[in-house]
């Protein structure tokens, strides 16, 4: 069975910043986990989504490239280094088109999704 997926409408970004939002705690505390039911969320609104899913995992990934250089800077000034300073580089670590592809041919959703307790403000 092959499997095609349909053309998408534009995609709106989000109505704020990543870079803005602040860093969640590592038990999530003052987070909402959302678990939404099969089915219940329609595809369609998955696809309005997938905007801000991306960039929110642009933003874990730069800000997880940002930990890691400062954990290195830090070793390297104990050890008596003057340490370099250095431009963080980080891959994207995921692609809009494999999101579309998992919504758009994948079964049923059934997805959990994390929420912080206050949303950002607008941009």
């Amino acid at each position: 069975m092959l499997a095609r997926r349909r053309t998408l409408p534009s995609m709106l970004e989000p109505p704020y910043l990543f870079s803005e939002v602040p860093r969640c705690a590592k038990d999530l505390e003052g987070s909402v986990a959302i678990k939404m039911e099969p089915n219940r969320a329609t595809r369609e609104e998955w696809l309005r989504q997938m905007p801000e899913l991306v960039q929110i995992c642009n933003e874990a990934a730069e800000r997880a490239a940002q930990a890691k250089a400062a954990k290195e800077q830090a070793a390297a000034a104990e050890g008596g280094e003057q340490p370099e300073k250095k431009k963080v580089v980080y891959h994207k670590p995921i692609d809009l088109e494999y999101l579309a592809d998992r919504v758009d041919t994948d079964g049923t959703l059934a997805p959990q999704a994390p929420f912080a307790s206050q949303p950002p403000a607008p941009a």
